[in-house]
């Protein structure tokens, strides 16, 4: 990866379930692994034969399959990791060589993030996309290895977003995110540090 780098406080979502009131928010820079909930691996969305669970170097993620829709409204899965917690938000593909057969990662955030992404620590040319709550694609970028997290640039994104997508630099056509293709959000697994449903989240204005 390129480690998420968070550049705004908390944003805080307001939530009433069965007469409780919780509040969710967005992790500043380093996402605080260890507020991560130890337990959180039972949610982990499913795998499927196409789409197997990660073994060896990203056996800390799980897996799952996406939908691209095109501008033509047809569909195509990818098989995905995905970083849905602080802890592998925070890795990402940092020191690794490849994607281990796997079509990109996905960071899912528990709410509206805004922060930049950087290539610390990470040897493999990588474009992102980020994508916001609708699944539509708000920019994307090419980012460069910094292997030695030394004067890294941050790659910030052109407006607030829910997920990013981290493919081998100069895929995303292949990926399937060509002009007016955007991700369908009910195939994009949440966070599993909180958040609701995109459409629960509040609207940022760009």
């Amino acid at each position: 990866m390129s480690r998420y780098r968070s550049i705004l406080p908390f944003h805080l979502v307001l939530v009433t379930l069965l007469g409780f009131v919780a509040l969710a928010g967005c992790v500043p820079t380093g996402e605080r692994p260890e507020l991560v909930d130890e337990h959180l691996d039972e949610l982990s969305p499913a795998a499927s034969p196409t789409c197997p669970s990660p073994t060896d170097t990203f056996d800390r993620f799980s897996a799952a399959e996406i939908t691209v829709v095109a501008a033509d409204g047809s569909g195509t899965r990818r098989c995905v990791l995905i970083a849905d917690t602080a802890e592998l938000r925070s890795h990402g593909l940092m020191e690794v060589t490849d994607l281990a057969g796997y079509d990109g990662m996905l960071f899912s955030f528990p709410g509206t993030a805004r922060g930049s992404f950087w290539m610390g620590n990470t040897v493999v040319p990588l474009s992102i996309a980020f994508i916001d709550q609708d699944g539509g694609v708000v920019s994307t970028a090419d980012m460069e290895p910094c292997p030695e997290a030394v004067d890294c640039p941050d790659y910030p994104p052109e407006g607030p977003y829910r997920w990013a997508l981290e493919v081998e630099q100069g895929h995303l056509d292949q990926f399937g995110l060509t002009d007016g293709a955007r991700l369908d959000p009910d195939t994009l697994p949440l966070a599993r540090d909180s958040g609701p449903r995109p459409d629960e989240v509040e609207t940022v204005p760009r």
